[in-house]
């Protein structure tokens, strides 16, 4: 009983403090708050987030994301990281385990499958290169689709050259373990990206003023967007016409081997520059370094004393 009236009184404190004093950062209410409450930094910090969270003060960020993977991991931040592990897990479970005419479970192996070839290493992969929300549901989507059908072509074509071969045990556990190598750089790139951000930068989304330049920014968009897609699709028409031209037959080998070459150092030169950018974070802000504001019912409160 006592202390729970102890920490109504501290709390009740905290709130004069930020009142009368205005500090800019929390490290600087917890010096304040020390002087009347000898008490670890820890217990002020919990009274200050139980203010935060009961709308009385508001800090400027929201709190912070745990530096430890191990805790950032098994929150519910990770969730899209163990949903990808269990679909992945569940797969490579049934395609070991479920016989070809084992109906009707032999459908499940089939959408599981689907999903396990064609979405997810695309999409860890995507995730792995855009972590937060630069891109929305429906480009992510999109792009995952189109990196899958790109990555699993190219995991079949080295695993030609391998003692292995291409068949069904190689080709799962490769996905597995590309989906799985992937995903965890999303997550750990995810990770560092929300520690050094500034959550409040991205609380608000002005429109712009401008129609006018913004209707220009999306014809010069279309624009670009428009010869990617003729050059992609010209190029895919000639590497097809001279893959298969009877004329080329001599050089048919290096017409496969450069794209896979090209396509493997591709996807070791983005593992380096997510290595790299992992490496190359700094750490993030203490939470005592984090300034909050008052909210607007305290600052009401605040004028009419004054008055």
């Amino acid at each position: 009983m006592n202390t729970k009236q102890s920490e109504n009184t501290m709390d009740q404190y905290i709130l004069d403090i930020v009142k009368k004093n205005n500090p800019k950062t929390v490290k600087e209410l917890v010096k304040l708050v020390q002087p009347k409450y000898p008490v670890p930094e820890e217990k002020i910090l919990e009274c200050i987030l139980h203010l935060q969270n009961q709308g009385k003060i508001a800090l400027n960020q929201q709190a912070p994301v745990s530096p430890a993977l191990r805790n950032y991991i098994f929150s519910t931040k990770a969730n899209w990281y163990w949903t990808i592990i269990a679909v992945a897990a569940a797969t490579t479970a049934l395609v070991f385990t479920v016989p070809e005419n084992a109906y009707p479970l032999v459908y499940a192996r089939y959408v599981l499958g689907s999903i396990f070839v064609l979405f997810l290493p695309g999409y860890s992969l995507i995730k792995a290169l855009f972590p937060t929300k630069e891109l929305d549901n429906i480009e992510r989507t999109a792009l995952s689709i189109g990196m899958s059908l790109a990555l699993v072509p190219i995991t079949g074509l080295l695993l030609n050259y391998t003692p292995w071969g291409i068949r069904l045990t190689p080709i799962t556990l490769s996905l597995l373990a590309l989906t799985i190598t992937f995903a965890t750089a999303a997550l750990i790139r995810e990770q560092q990206i929300k520690l050094k951000l500034n959550p409040a930068q991205h609380k608000t989304h002005q429109k712009p003023k401008s129609v006018g330049g913004e209707t220009k920014m999306v014809n010069k968009d279309q624009a670009i967007g428009g010869l990617i897609c003729i050059v992609c699709i010209a190029i895919a028409v000639a590497y097809t016409t001279a893959l298969f031209w009877p004329a080329l037959e001599a050089i048919r080998l290096w017409l496969i081997g450069i794209p896979v070459f090209i396509a493997f150092i591709a996807i070791l030169g983005i593992g380096a520059w997510i290595g790299w950018t992992m490496a190359t974070t700094p750490p993030p802000k203490p939470l005592e370094e984090i300034p909050f504001e008052q909210t607007e019912e305290e600052g009401q409160t605040e004028e009419k004393e004054k008055e």
